[in-house]
């Protein structure tokens, strides 16, 4: 049964409403106060102040715009060209890509296999087509993206002490690599120390042609 997510905007927060659970006559009245939000939408412009206190004029504007975003909703578009569910916030769409992924691995384990036995690009594209076959999980996104912003703010002070051997562990790891990478040569970099030139050696005495 999908799920969807219907936000209360003062609340910052959505309430989940299984739409079996609605009788036949809710579902419509709610299908008819949605499609009049977004038809009525088109309309904002359309005031007697711009067009000089016809209302005449006014009305003909609105009528048409209201047609021509009936005729958008019914190719998908909520926007100017705006696919539905098209343009989502980038931490909103991550964190729904991230709930798609898990219910990719949740059906693997339901069916029996391995999560081990995929590889992390088949899941991915598993997952993606979850996301596009679930437009809901958007809305559950949002729900958990102002859910985790709400106790961002959380006025609890960090009263947690870091781990003595974790801090010395990392702080000898940062050290090791620190001077490995002084030690490693630059490429591309002549060295500037000059050599000494080689000492000569004297020739031994041999003692020929000296006199007796």
């Amino acid at each position: 049964m999908p799920t969807f997510q219907i936000r209360v905007t003062k609340a910052k927060t959505s309430l989940p409403m299984v739409w079996e659970e609605l009788s036949p006559e809710v579902q419509q009245a709610m299908i008819i106060a949605g499609a009049e939000k977004l038809v009525n939408a088109a309309t904002t412009k359309d005031t007697l102040k711009s067009f000089d206190g016809d209302e005449l004029a006014m009305a003909q504007s609105a009528l048409a715009n209201a047609t021509k975003k009936l005729e958008a909703l019914k190719r998908g578009e909520l926007g100017k060209g705006r696919k539905a569910a098209g343009k989502v916030a980038g931490k909103v769409l991550a964190e729904a890509r991230r709930l798609a992924k898990v219910v990719a691995k949740s059906n693997i384990k339901k069916e029996g296999k391995k999560i081990s036995d995929y590889s992390p690009k088949a899941i991915t594209d598993y997952a993606n087509r979850i996301l596009e076959a679930t437009p809901s999980l958007i809305e559950t996104a949002k729900a958990n993206i102002e859910a985790q912003d709400a106790l961002a703010g959380a006025d609890v002070a960090l009263d947690i002490q870091p781990d003595p051997a974790k801090v010395q562990a990392n702080a000898k790891k940062a050290a090791e690599a620190k001077e490995k990478a002084a030690a490693k040569p630059k490429a591309g970099k002549v060295s500037t120390v000059r050599r000494a030139p080689p000492t000569r050696r004297a020739p031994a005495e041999t003692g020929i042609g000296m006199p007796a």
